[in-house]
């Protein structure tokens, strides 16, 4: 039998699936997420009687796979989220048993994206009716458990397209200790049990990992290379047997999983060296060869399980001269993934106008090419169903010139799916690229600094700088300046740390993010990354701006905006600190947000709407949903950073979820930076199912860390940050250790404060004084005070925000 867990979730599950099947409709809509929402709409089935009578681990269930035994550590979720190229139907079975010594009538609080049926003694106990995007669903239902075993079904049904959350969490509020938990075929179970219990007592520590005794015959260790070549995807990881082993020695790799076998399925868990995660450095000519070299050498980009893109890697190749026999085979392989209309299909097109300006190909494919993209389909209002996202900022402009060029290079054909000539497709997709630009230039980036898309969007400008009409090569050239100042002013120690429009969890590692690969492209002493987007430079006119070496070593106070967000940072020679403001001080409508522009389909301010509501907006509110942003970071040197926020699931092994556990938030804080001090006022809302806000302090990597109450405090060199917070800060290790300290409760407050050697002398006067500042923090009215410093938590709300 199992407690619930410390917030009152059940953690023990079975579960049968991901079934997944082809989505069956023909219907279509010219406004894509109004389609899915559609879709969602009657994906769907509710069967009204429980699907199953009885389950038992390793037999089939009703939806014709296996029983198995779900296991993630300290994950409250039942998770199984998954990214979706293609359109699917989506299905997953859970069972658990709840038992109580007598009978008593309590409730549940039900958290999905998906549409649910719970059955509760065979009986249907409630639903949820309809899967969304976000937020999260919140369900309250009544249960009238028996005394004894009160066996529990969940049927989830959701459309699988894109970033899919295909997850169930189960809270009771109260009558917590009146409850435990169970799953049947207790003697086959124990074997699962006892390897879990080994997993979770695990400890990582100075490049091993101990655990309680002997690891049982079937155990192994995986060493993700992080390869990033799909067609030498099998040698991504490295797998030895740990059998016997009471303590692992780890080899030099930053990512591991250990995995016990049980009856044939593999329990595991992900542990990270993040003394590992170091900066890497590549001396390069001027010329950059050696960059342009790295990305030749891989054959294709891995993107998901099943597929790689081809394209940048040859225009590497090309470019060098160092053409294979096999690249028209990935050419030919590119344009039938183009033809099947996956997600970021666009991202292929932007390579195949920059290779076919370039270099020549075949009759054979480019009667293929010509067939494949007259059938292509540009945009949403045209004939055709797929996964495919049109509206974020980079994928809008990447479809707009793909439009652009292709109905330039067939301005007589007729492009089936929308029925235009190439002519008419050229001159209206320019239209489009120019709001697109003029949007920018005067209000700058939606998805700015982002450490994944800025290096995409740049590949997509410079096709419009080589190759577009004057007017528009001009203004994209305006616009790739603004991309690189604005990097360049985050850049600290040679590294962009910035607050960002769209994240993933290499915010982790400011050192390892794609757009630090254009910061080492302008000087070559600064860390490497790969990154495949930057080969669209080696045969692009673009020149960095002269300025930009100046702008990365400028110290001071910055004040600018961008989107709807207000951004502020403090540089020194010893840290940086930089934030959003939460709310905006001159908070100013723009003037897409009009109604009667939003609803005019087809031009960029109605995409910008659609971008607005699902990849969240910039306009930074408290209280709001969050999505992909970051909003603050304190730096005290490359790679030594230390910000907060609110995660969107309860454990690092739902990596599939947008927010993240540690990119984006759940709840928007209250944000106001003042030079090198922070204050950031966090309220999460009752209907949100992750009661916690936490610190990520990587211990590790600073020289010095000292720990009172309240607060604590690091060195990295002379360099110094404390963190305050008002609530008790907990140790919490899962992949990552002696990095995270969570805050349980819903109301807390934060302050950050960094300083240096320089103004302070010493990292013991830097403790005295910080601690010695009297910080008050009413959670009734939401006030933080320090000094002079004063920051309100004041509510709002955003339906924008709500995707169904």
């Amino acid at each position: 039998m199992f407690s619930l867990s410390k917030d009152g979730y059940i953690t023990q599950y079975l579960y049968s699936g991901r079934k997944e099947s082809v989505v069956d409709d023909n219907n279509r809509d010219t406004n894509q997420l109004r389609y899915e929402k559609y879709l969602r709409g009657v994906i769907a089935k509710h069967e009204e009687n429980c699907l199953q009578q009885d389950v038992h681990l390793g037999e089939i269930s009703a939806l014709g796979m296996e029983w198995n035994y779900f296991y993630s550590h300290e994950n409250v979720f039942l998770e199984k989220s998954a990214f979706y190229l293609d359109l699917r139907k989506v299905e997953l079975l859970a069972y658990t048993e709840i038992l109580v010594e007598e009978d008593l009538e309590t409730e549940i609080e039900v958290f999905s994206c998906g549409a649910l049926n719970i059955w509760l003694n065979q009986r249907l106990a409630g639903k949820i009716e309809k899967p969304v995007y976000k937020p999260i669903q919140n369900k309250k239902l009544c249960l009238s458990l028996k005394k004894g075993k009160n066996p529990l079904f969940v049927y989830l049904e959701t459309l699988g397209v894109r970033d899919t959350r295909i997850s169930v969490a189960i809270r009771f509020p109260k009558d917590q200790e009146k409850i435990k938990i169970t799953l049947p075929d207790e003697e086959r179970m124990k074997a699962y049990w006892e390897a879990a219990k080994l997993l979770d007592h695990a400890q990582l520590e100075e490049g091993r990992i101990t655990f309680s005794h002997a690891l049982p015959a079937g155990s192994t260790i995986r060493y993700n290379k992080e390869t990033v070549d799909f067609r030498t995807k099998d040698k991504k990881f490295s797998v030895e047997d740990i059998s016997g082993q009471k303590v692992v020695f780890l080899k030099p790799f930053a990512s591991c999983r250990i995995e016990i076998l049980v009856n044939g399925q593999k329990l595991g868990r992900n542990f990270e060296q993040i003394i590992l995660r170091k900066a890497s450095f590549l001396n390069d000519t001027k010329e950059h060869l050696n960059t342009y070299k790295k990305i030749a050498a891989v054959t294709s980009i891995t993107r998901g399980a099943n597929d790689g893109f081809a394209m940048y890697p040859m225009l590497a190749r090309y470019y060098l001269g160092l053409q294979t026999e096999n690249d028209m085979e990935e050419l030919h392989v590119t344009l039938k993934q183009i033809e099947r209309r996956m997600d970021c299909a666009d991202f292929m097109t932007c390579a195949l106008v920059r290779f076919l300006k370039n270099y020549s190909i075949d009759a054979s494919l480019e009667k293929e090419m010509k067939e494949t993209m007259l059938s292509f389909r540009y945009w949403m209002d045209e004939e055709g169903q797929d996964a495919m996202c049109f509206w974020s900022e980079n994928h809008s402009l990447m479809f707009y010139q793909t439009a652009y060029f292709f109905g330039e290079m067939y301005p007589k054909g007729t492009f089936t799916r929308s029925g235009k000539t190439g002519e008419e497709m050229h001159r209206l997709s320019g239209e489009l690229i120019r709001d697109w630009l003029i949007d920018v230039l005067e209000f700058g980036f939606d998805e700015f600094n982002s450490g994944v898309y800025s290096a995409i969007t740049f590949a997509a400008l410079l096709n419009v700088v080589d190759y577009a009409e004057k007017e528009l090569s001009d203004m994209a050239k305006e616009v790739c300046d603004i991309l690189i100042r604005t990097m360049a002013v985050h850049c600290f120690k040679k590294v962009v740390i910035s607050p960002q429009g769209r994240i993933y969890r290499d915010v982790l590692y400011p050192q390892l993010q794609s757009l630090q690969s254009l910061v080492h492209y302008i000087d070559p002493t600064a860390p490497y990354v790969f990154s495949e987007w930057l080969i669209c430079l080696a045969t692009s006119s673009y020149r960095m701006p002269e300025d930009v070496k100046e702008l990365m070593e400028q110290m001071g106070s910055v004040r600018y905006t961008t989107s709807n967000a207000a951004i502020r940072l403090y540089k020194q020679p010893d840290y940086m600190l930089t934030s959003v403001e939460s709310p905006r001080e001159d908070r100013q409508d723009r003037t897409w947000q009009r109604e009667e522009d939003r609803e005019k389909e087809n031009t960029h301010p109605y995409t910008k709407s659609l971008n607005e509501c699902f990849h969240g907006t910039m306009l930074f509110e408290p209280g709001t949903l969050g999505y992909q942003q970051h909003l603050w970071y304190a730096a005290l040197d490359e790679e030594t950073v230390v910000f907060v926020n609110h995660p969107g699931g309860s454990s690092e092994e739902m990596p599939e979820i947008r927010p993240g556990y540690w990119y984006g938030n759940g709840s928007t804080p209250a944000l106001k930076q003042e030079k090198n001090i922070l204050g950031a006022i966090y309220e999460i809302p009752k209907e949100h199912p992750i009661s916690f806000t936490h610190l990520y302090f990587p211990k590790p990597l600073f020289d010095e860390v000292s720990e009172e109450e309240h607060w604590i405090c690091g060195r990295k060199k002379e360099s110094f940050v404390a963190v305050w917070c008002s609530n008790t800060l907990c140790d919490f290790d899962e992949v990552l250790y002696d990095c995270e300290k969570r805050a349980y409760g819903s109301r807390m407050a934060y302050v950050c404060i960094c300083k240096s050697k320089e103004e302070y002398g010493s990292f013991e006067e830097f403790i005295f004084d910080v601690q010695s500042r009297k910080i008050t923090f009413s959670k009734e009215s939401a006030v933080l005070k320090l000094q002079e410093f004063e920051l309100t938590f004041s509510a709002h709300e955003n339906k924008t925000q709500y995707v169904e």
